[in-house]
C-alpha cells in the first residue's frame, strides 16, 4: 500500500529550501530583463530614435572620418611620412582609445536622466539595481564602439596599408580586463556626477583628455617628463593600450614598457583594474549616500 503524503508536514520542510532558490532565480531573471530594457533604451537614446539603416550609415562614416582627421594632421606635421612605426602607433592607439572616450561619456546617463528627463528619482524608487541599469545603458555604446574600432583597423589595413598581426588570445585577454577598468572608472565618474550640480559633462571630457595625454595614445610615455611618467605608469590604461598594440601589431615601440613581457603586462593591468574596481564601488556608494542625504537625486539645474 502506498503511503499518503502529509502536506501539512511536507511543506514546512520544503519551503525553507525552495524559497531562497526561487527568490534567487526571480531576482536573476528580473535583473536580466532590466539589463535588456536599459540596453534598448540606451540604443534608442544614442541613435535619437533614427531608422536603423540611417544610423548604421552614420556609425560607419563617423569613425572613419575622425580617423582621417588624425591622419591628415599627421601628414601635415611629418610631411607625409606614414610608413613609420610612429604612425602605426598613433593610428592603432587612437582607434582603441575610442572605448575610453565613449564609455566614459556613458556616465552622462546620470546627468541626462536627472536633469533632462527627470527620471533618476524613479529609477532609484524602482526595485532595480543601479549598476544593472548603468551597465545596460552602456551595452549599446559598447557595440557601436566595437564596430567603430574594427572599421578603423580595417580602413587602416586596406587603405593605409598598416600591417596587422593579430594574436586573438592576448587581444581578448587585454580587451576584457581593460573594459573592466574602463567600467570601474566610469562608475566613479557617475558617482561624482550624482553630487556635482553643474557642468558635469566637462568632468568626463576633462578626465578622458588627461588619459589621452598621459596613457600613450598619440606618443609613447617616454617623451613625458620624469614625474609624469610615474603618473602614467600608475594608470591602468597605459598598460592596456600597450598590450592592445602588442596584440594587433606584434610589438611595442614604447621603451618604458618594452621590458615587460605580455604576461607581466597583463598581470599589472589586472592588479590596477582590481584596485580600480574596489575604489569605484566604495566611491559610488559614498556619493550615493551624500546624494540621498542632501536630496540631490531629483535636482535640476537648468542644463
Amino acid at each position: 500500500m502506498g503511503t499518503k503524503l502529509n502536506h501539512s508536514r511536507l511543506l514546512p520542510r520544503l519551503l525553507p529550501r525552495l524559497l531562497p532558490r526561487l527568490l534567487r532565480d526571480f531576482q536573476r531573471d528580473f535583473q536580466l530583463k532590466v539589463l535588456k530594457v536599459s540596453a534598448w533604451l540606451g540604443w534608442q537614446l544614442e541613435s535619437n530614435w533614427a531608422e536603423p539603416l540611417v544610423f548604421a550609415i552614420y556609425s560607419i562614416i563617423k569613425p572613419i572620418s575622425s580617423s582621417l582627421i588624425l591622419v591628415f594632421m599627421y601628414l601635415v606635421v611629418t610631411g607625409g611620412k606614414t610608413k613609420t612605426d610612429m604612425f602605426v602607433y598613433v593610428f592603432v592607439g587612437n582607434a582603441f582609445f575610442m572605448y575610453v572616450w565613449v564609455l566614459f561619456s556613458m556616465a552622462w546617463a546620470i546627468m541626462s536622466d536627472r536633469e533632462q528627463y527627470e527620471m533618476l528619482k524613479f529609477i532609484y524608487l524602482s526595485p532595480i539595481k543601479i549598476y544593472t541599469y548603468l551597465a545596460g545603458r552602456g551595452v549599446a555604446m559598447f557595440v557601436m564602439t566595437t564596430i567603430a574600432v574594427w572599421l578603423n583597423l580595417l580602413f587602416g589595413t586596406l587603405v593605409l596599408k598598416i600591417p596587422l598581426i593579430i594574436d586573438w588570445g592576448w587581444l581578448s585577454a587585454y580587451l576584457l580586463v581593460g573594459l573592466a577598468g574602463i567600467g570601474a572608472l566610469r562608475i566613479i565618474l557617475a558617482g561624482i556626477i550624482l553630487i556635482v550640480p553643474r557642468h558635469s559633462g566637462m568632468i568626463t571630457e576633462s578626465i578622458a583628455g588627461i588619459f589621452y595625454l598621459l596613457c600613450g595614445v598619440i606618443f609613447p610615455i617616454d617623451t613625458l617628463p620624469g614625474w609624469l611618467i610615474l603618473i602614467a605608469k600608475a594608470l591602468p590604461f597605459t598598460y592596456w593600450l600597450d598590450g592592445m598594440r602588442r596584440a594587433v601589431l606584434g610589438k611595442s615601440i614604447c621603451s618604458a614598457l618594452a621590458q615587460y613581457s605580455n604576461l607581466t603586462l597583463l598581470s599589472i593591468l589586472v592588479l590596477t583594474t582590481v584596485v580600480a574596481l574596489i575604489i569605484s564601488d566604495r566611491a559610488f556608494k559614498l556619493c550615493e549616500r551624500i546624494a540621498r542625504r542632501k536630496g540631490l537625486l531629483d535636482r535640476t539645474t537648468g542644463y
